[in-house]
């Protein structure tokens, strides 16, 4: 079990370095789109160059998007997909967790995404379980395709011959 996202294990934390993309912007690690998630276009663009905790500190300070809340979890599995990429070293890094349950263990008391004194939904921790699972079907899935095209060869292309000189070329159909 991994009950914390410090240290070795820093790189599950959103707070973590990690480009990733929302709304056609790119910021530095996934906290910062997810906070800039929170609020309409042209009000993002500040989170795009701060540090992951000034984004939480302005998020929750201001209004934002009503929309935001019933599509947060939604948000934050399209950042954690990218942040963890097939192929990519975070992805690999999560796979080799096995099956181990990842717990968020909160420092800011934060008992929805994280776990606080044994209380919490864990929703990082299920999501980045969600996203290992998906990664683990997409490398078997790979794997399964590998093998197929060593079974089935694909045909040689068949060069179509040229006429020998003075001959005639083929009318097209």
């Amino acid at each position: 079990m991994i009950t914390e996202f410090t240290g070795f294990n820093s790189y599950l934390s959103t707070f973590s370095k990690a480009e990733v993309t929302f709304s056609g912007l790119n910021y530095p690690t996934v906290e910062n789109a997810f906070q800039a998630s929170r609020f309409y276009d042209d009000q993002r663009y500040a989170f795009t160059i701060c540090s992951p905790y000034m984004a939480v500190r302005e998020a929750t300070r201001a209004k934002f998007n009503q929309d935001w809340e019933g599509n947060k979890i939604d948000i934050m599995r399209t950042l954690l997909a990218q942040k963890f990429e097939y192929g990519s070293v975070n992805a690999k890094r999560l796979l080799k967790t096995k099956n181990v349950e990842l717990i968020n263990g909160s420092v800011f008391d934060d008992t929805y995404w994280g776990v606080c004194n044994g209380t919490g939904q864990n929703m990082l921790g299920k999501l980045l379980m969600e996203v290992r699972t998906g990664l683990r079907n997409h490398k078997n899935n790979q794997r399964f395709i590998n093998i197929l095209a060593k079974v089935i060869k694909p045909r040689k292309k068949v060069k179509p011959r040229t006429p020998a000189l003075g001959q005639p070329r083929p009318k097209a159909a």
